[in-house]
């Protein structure tokens, strides 16, 4: 699965779940990117 996130342009601020046929995962959030990166790997991977 791969996750794509978008914090800037026409979908940010919002928060978009869509999962395709190969359950790729689309989020569109209005947040700072590094932050979420940091987010990710600390409390999700780590």
């Amino acid at each position: 699965m791969s996750v794509n996130v978008i914090t800037d342009g026409d979908e940010s601020g919002q928060t978009i779940e869509t999962e395709d046929k190969n359950g790729n995962v689309k989020v569109a959030l209005e947040v700072d990117a590094e932050q979420f990166v940091d987010h990710f790997v600390n409390r999700i991977v780590g």
